[in-house]
C-alpha cells in the first residue's frame, strides 16, 4: 500500500509546480510543516455491476480530522447512497501506513 500512497501524495504536492527563489532550508521547513496533513483517501463504490475503489490525495483541514479531497476521488456522478467504505490512509515514513475508518460528510 505504501508504494501507492507515497507517489500519490508526491504527485498531489507537485501537480502545480511554481518556482520561487527560496533556499533549500526554507523548502524543507515548509515540507516538514505541511507533510503531516497529507493523506490518501480510499472510497468504495458499490453498484449493480460490482465494486470499484477510488484512491486519491487528501488534506487534513481541521484539528478534528476533517479531510478534504478532490472531486476525482468521489465523482459527482456517483450517488451518495452507493458510496460505502471510506478510509483515510496516513503515510508513515518508517513503518506501514495507517488505515483509519472514515465517515463521508458530504460534498460541495
Amino acid at each position: 500500500m505504501k508504494r501507492i500512497v507515497l507517489p500519490l501524495l508526491l504527485l498531489f504536492c507537485l501537480a502545480n509546480t511554481v518556482r520561487a527563489d527560496v533556499s533549500p532550508e526554507t523548502v524543507q521547513k515548509l515540507l516538514d510543516r505541511v507533510a503531516p496533513s497529507l493523506v490518501a483517501v480510499r472510497v468504495t463504490w458499490e453498484y449493480e455491476y460490482g465494486k470499484f475503489e477510488y484512491v486519491g490525495p487528501g488534506v487534513v483541514v481541521s484539528k478534528d480530522g476533517l479531510v478534504m479531497t478532490t472531486l476525482a476521488v468521489v465523482p459527482p456522478s456517483i450517488p451518495d447512497a452507493q458510496l460505502k467504505k471510506f478510509k483515510i490512509i496516513v503515510p508513515r515514513p518508517n513503518t506501514d501506513d495507517e488505515e483509519l475508518d472514515a465517515v463521508f460528510c458530504g460534498r460541495d
